[in-house]
């Protein structure tokens, strides 16, 4: 018997700390307006998208206290770097430059418990995103993107 109510107890805490966590909502605002090229195609828009979504929830379950939820709408995208349709063999490469760092435009609010204790928005932007030499070698996509995202996350809702 008393291993059976053990495992009771241990399931409603299972239960209520589940009831506590922390959760990211995210919204893409228009993203066929967005200023990057990617998002004006359906057929890479879509995958995008779903990157940037599951990244922004692993940063809530990462940095997030239980019991808060973000709202995050992002209004708009551009990504580092620009395609340079004059490089006619290179048309669908990214070419990096200080005059094109990555950027967002979002409204957010974040709730603790239900309540509203934070509500704004903001551009963020990476203008030395190049300085950043672990970004060229780590070959994954969207890294200059994501760093600048998990930066901004922790300084605003890291506790």
């Amino acid at each position: 018997m008393r291993g059976l109510t053990g495992m009771i107890a241990l399931a409603a805490a299972a239960l209520a700390a589940g009831g506590a966590r922390a959760d990211v909502e995210v919204t893409f605002v228009e993203p066929a307006l967005y200023h990057d090229r990617d998002f004006r195609d359906p057929r890479t828009r879509g995958a995008t998208l779903k990157e940037f979504r599951v990244y922004l929830e692993k940063l809530g379950d990462a940095y997030l206290a239980p019991g808060r939820t973000l709202k995050l709408a992002i209004l708009d995208m551009d990504l580092a770097g620009d395609f340079e349709p004059w490089r006619s063999h290179l048309n669908d490469v990214r070419i990096m430059r200080d005059i094109t760092p990555p950027g967002f435009d979002m409204r957010y609010e974040l709730l603790e418990n239900g309540h509203k204790v934070l509500e704004a928005e903001e551009t963020i932007t990476d203008t030395s995103y190049l300085a950043n030499p672990v970004g060229a070698v780590s070959g994954r996509r969207f890294h200059y993107e994501k760093a600048l995202l998990r930066r901004w996350f922790i300084r605003r809702f890291s506790d």
